[in-house]
C-alpha cells in the first residue's frame, strides 16, 4: 500500500505472513508425513522523494521473523537501507 504525504513524499508498506509445510518421504510409494513446519512474518516500510526531475531517493526497513518446528531453522532479520534512482 502507498500512501502520498504533503504531496511530495510517498510512504509504502507492507505486510505478509506465510505457512509452509515441508515433508519427507520414507520409501519408493510412501505417503509422506509433514516433518517440519515453518510460520513467516515480514513487514516493510519506505519512504520516498523525487529528486530532481527523474530522479528518486528513499529510505527502507524490512522485518522478517520465521519460526520453525524444528530447532535451527527459525531466524529473525532486520534490515535498513538507503536508495537512489535515477531515469533515463
Amino acid at each position: 500500500m502507498n500512501q502520498t504525504l504533503l504531496r511530495k513524499f510517498i510512504l509504502g508498506f507492507g505486510v505478509g505472513y506465510s505457512l509452509t509445510d515441508y515433508s519427507t518421504s520414507t520409501g519408493a510409494g510412501a505417503a509422506g508425513s509433514a516433518n517440519r513446519s515453518d510460520d513467516n512474518l515480514s513487514f516493510n516500510v519506505r519512504l520516498s522523494h523525487p529528486l530532481f526531475k527523474r530522479g528518486t531517493w528513499a529510505v527502507f526497513y524490512q522485518y522478517n521473523d520465521n519460526r520453525s518446528s524444528q530447532p535451527g531453522f527459525g531466524y529473525q532479520s532486520n534490515q535498513t537501507g538507503f536508495e537512489i534512482s535515477y531515469r533515463y
